[in-house]
Order: C-alpha cells, then structure tokens, then sequence
C-alpha cells in the first residue's frame, strides 16, 4: 500500500467519524436510516439511486464539489436532517393529539349514549307504571303527552313514526281500556292543589315523589332522544317543579308565590294570552329586582297551566279516535278485562309448548317450571286470644299472597340413559318463591313490625295450635301434588310459617318438603323485607348422582 492510498483511507476513516458523531447528536431520520439501524454511521442510499447519479452528468459535479462522493459518502447537510426530524417530531404530536381527541369524542359520546339511555328509562319506567295499572298522576301527563305528541308532531307533519315512541305506546296500550280512560280525571294539577291543602301524609308522600321524577326529567331535558316531543316539554317540566317548590315553601320568604302580596301578580296574568305570557316573561328575565323574579316564576307555572290543560282537553275529547288508531296500528286488539296482579307474578307460568320442551330435552338442558301453591291461613292461637280478648278472627286482615313452587327435570346421567323425549324423568322441585304483601305495615305506626318466619312440622304446629278450623287442618294434610315425585309428595310433612306480630295480619303457612336448603345468596336465596312486603326465596341442595 503506498502512501496516497494510505492517506485516503485516513482521511475516509476521519469522514466517517465526522458523520457518526454528527448523527449521534442529531438522531436518524426516516429517510437517511428508514430502517431503524442503530449501527448504521453513514447516510443510507439506495443502491438504484447511486447507480443512477452515476450514469448521470450530475455524478460528475458531484465528485468535483465533494471527492468522496464516488466511494458512496455523501456530504451531510446538517440543517436538512434537523428539519426532517421536526417534521417528524410535528407528526408524532399530532398523532398523540388525534389519538386523544378519539378518545375524549369516544368518552363524550359514551357519556351522552348513557343519559339517552336514562331519559328512555325515565320514560320506559312511567309508561310500565301505566300498564301495570299502578301510574302516578305525572305518569299519566307522560302518557297523554306521549300521544299527544305522536298526533301532533309525527301525524300532523306526516313524519315517519319513531319505533322508540311507538314501542313506548304499544306497552301503555297493554293496560285495559277503562284503566286508560280513568286516565282523563287523573290530572297533576289537580292533586297537587288538593295536596297542598289538605295537607295529608299520603298526598306529600305523593307529591315528593312525583318531585323526585320532575327532578331527574330536568336534569336531562337537554339531552336530545329520538322521541319526538312536543317543544312545550320543557316549559312544562319546569312549571311544575316550580309549583311543587312554591306549595312545598322551598323559596325563601322574598321569592314565595304563595305570598299574599303576589296576588297582584295573579291578577294580571289571569286572562293574559300564551304569545303575551311570554313576552312578560322574556321582559322579566332581562330584570334582576326581586319582583321581576317573582313575576318570572309566577309566569312560568302559568304557562304550564296553559300548556297542560291544552293536552288534557285534547286527551279527553279525542280518546276513543286516538285509541282505536294506535291499536290498529300497533296490533293490539281493545280489551276491557280488569287488571289482575297476578298476572305480573306468575308470569313464569307462560312456559314452553310440549314441542319446545322436547327439543330442550334432547339438548339435556334444565327445564323450569312455576306451579302456584295455595296458601294457608291460620286463625290466632289461643295465647294471643287471650292476650287480646277483643281481636276477633274475623277482625284479623289477610295479607296479599304470591307464591310458587319451582320444578324441573333433572337430567343426571341417570335420568338421561333411562329416560327420553316420550318417557320424561319425574319432576323434582327446585325450590320456592313468596312474595307477601302487607299494605298497613307501610303506616307509620306500624313501621318497626316486621314479619319472620320459621319452620316446623305439621304435627307439632297442630299440637301447640288447638284454635284452628276443621278446613284449615285438613287443608294441612291434603295439600300435595300429584304430578311430583313420589318420594317428594310423601316427604312433604315439613311446614313453612310466616307470621306477623301485633295480630294485624293472619298467619300464612306452606307446606314444603324437607330437604337443606342452599343459603346461597349466588344461589338464588333472599330474605328481606321492604316496602311492606316479604320476599323469600330460595332453593334446594341438589344431590349428587351416585352409582
């Protein structure tokens, strides 16, 4: 090797350090090392690239300006590879802000997704208060609003109908007739004036909770659903919290309408005009004087006034026209039965045709059934006799009883080599369902009684219980059922008792076989009792199949 060669190899080894620490504090780019080499210490080139600079008569300039440029080193432009990295750096940013912004758009719209779906509750909630023959006076101004606003909006403007509103009408449309027709004398404006009156616990009851519901509509009025109401909604739902404020004194003493003072106030807006109700009070909400604020409020609930009694009118006058379309419409034909409870409760009666229970059989999968199960009621025993001479059994009230008894088959192994779709297994049971209502245990006075129960035999219960009906003791020895088990309807000698204290109610009894029960609450085991009514529920221990 001679000297020139030796020196180029010197002075290429210096370029090369030049470049690798220019680099290392620079930092590589994209497009002088797209492939993330950390190792790389030059500029990377694509072999076509040079191979094409050197065809052309730039290689040559090239090689002039910069000798080493023909040994594959390019000069390093410092300011090029700065601003690639910014532009770079520029990307990365923006993408993370993209990426946030998705997610804040995702979170917001998550957010209003979930008060939409509150709102549809709300509604929901009242319409099934409506079928359930169990609505407070504002569930019926929902209902009639709801129709109301399917004929004035959706019908009039010839707009296709909403399915939201259309399956909210189709569930109030499940109550009877009569039970909707009753709806035209059930007006909140009405109660509420009664209410605060005559000032009974039951009607505060009532209109607190009916203020609960005014409040959670107000906190979502804003939130637009695809039930199309009418735009009054909101003016309406704002009069009447302020009516509700206003009877229940929750203004302080310098915005109280109910103020002898403010009857100036009624005076005027009395035979005023709904276009010129809200002009005043478009006038008195630019005031801040005190007075300008009663009038504002004064003006709202009257607005209301107007606004209600334009939809009860109509509810009443068109009833039986809006009725009859929307049950054409809705598929639902006009029934006049009255509305049974038990209907809600044994709900689980409606099982499966014989051909879907077969074809669950053949798939192994467990069948339930609810059968009804009578109650029995107990006379007092002879100690509260005479503890309380002057009960007598006919004074003693009966509690509301829902209660059933839940069967299956059971598909062991056993079960499915010796039985099949023609030969079903015999039926065991599950377990049990009570529901007991007990209406005067929700006064006050009654508050801290609460029921319990116990079992025992039936035996030992007729030993110590010598008061009782010749009926109800041999309703104590016949209560079995015929299409259980054998061994079940033998073993049914244990009896469920459920008494309440005070001698208010009668006793209520069941009888049940004896097997442990499963405790459970994942299993299915309740026991609480509210709202004035006992709820117990629970289920048997299955045995284990053993050859």
């Amino acid at each position: 090797m001679n000297d020139l060669e030796f020196e180029k190899k010197q002075q290429l080894k210096k370029c090369r350090e030049s470049r690798e620490l220019s680099i290392r504090e620079i930092g590589y780019s994209d497009e002088f090392n797209p492939f993330g080499d950390n190792n790389l210490s030059l500029p990377f080139i694509w072999k076509k690239k040079f191979e094409q600079e050197k065809d052309d008569h730039s290689f040559e300039l090239k090689c002039r300006a910069y000798p080493w440029y023909k040994f594959g080193v390019c000069p390093i432009n410092t300011t090029e590879i700065i601003e690639i990295k910014k532009r770079r750096e520029n990307f990365e940013e923006k993408l993370v802000n993209k990426v946030v912004a998705d997610d804040r758009f995702d979170y917001e719209k998550w957010l209003e997704d979930g008060q939409k779906f509150d709102k549809l509750q709300l509604h929901s909630s009242s319409i099934i208060r409506i079928r359930e023959h169990r609505g407070n006076a504002f569930d019926a101004l929902l209902w009639k609003l709801i129709i109301y606003s399917y004929f004035m909006v959706t019908v009039s403007e010839a707009k296709p109908p909403c399915p939201e509103m259309l399956s909210l009408i189709k569930i109030g449309l499940s109550a009877s007739k009569s039970y909707l027709s009753s709806l035209k004398h059930n007006k909140i404006l009405k109660l509420l004036d009664e209410a605060f009156k005559l000032k009974s616990d039951e009607l505060k009851r009532c209109v607190s909770e009916i203020f609960q519901i005014v409040n959670k509509h107000l906190q979502l009025v804003s939130i637009e659903t695809e039930i199309p109401l009418i735009p009054e909604w909101y003016d309406i739902i704002e009069g009447i919290e302020i009516i509700i404020k206003s009877g229940m004194g929750k203004f302080d003493k310098s915005n109280d309408l109910c103020d002898k003072e403010d009857q100036e106030i009624d005076n005027i807006l009395e035979n005023k005009e709904l276009s010129e109700l809200k002009d005043i009070l478009h006038q008195s909400n630019n005031e801040h004087d005190d007075y300008w604020k009663k009038v504002a409020l004064r003006t709202k609930s009257r607005i209301c006034n107007i606004h209600v009694g334009e939809i009860e009118i109509s509810y009443c006058e068109n009833f039986e026209r809006w009725f009859n379309l929307l049950a054409s419409k809705c598929g639902i034909s006009a029934h006049e039965k009255e509305y049974n409870p038990n209907e809600l409760i044994y709900s689980g009666n409606n099982v499966s045709s014989n051909d879907d229970l077969n074809s669950q059989v053949e798939d192994f999968e467990k069948v339930d059934r609810f059968i009804k199960i009578p109650a029995i009621e107990f006379s007092p025993s002879e100690k509260s006799s005479t503890r309380n001479s002057s009960c007598i059994i006919n004074e003693l009230l009966t509690p509301r009883v829902y209660s059933m008894m839940k069967t299956r088959y059971y598909w062991n192994q056993y079960n499915r080599n010796y039985y099949s779709n023609e030969t079903l297994p015999p039926k065991t049971i599950q377990g049990y369902k009570i529901k007991i209502k007990y209406p005067h245990l929700n006064k006050r006075e009654n508050a801290c009684i609460v029921p319990r129960w116990y079992i025992t035999t039936k035996n030992k219960y007729l030993e110590k219980n010598k008061l009782l009906v010749a009926n109800e003791e041999a309703l104590l020895k016949v209560q079995e059922d015929i299409i259980l088990h054998e061994s079940e309807n033998s073993a049914k000698n244990k009896l469920l008792i459920i008494t309440c204290d005070h001698r208010i109610y009668k006793d209520v009894g069941f009888s049940m076989i004896d097997r442990e029960w499963d405790l459970n609450p994942k299993n299915g085991f309740k026991s609480f009792f509210e709202n004035a009514t006992l709820h117990l529920n629970f289920n048997f221990k299955q045995p284990k199949y053993k050859r």
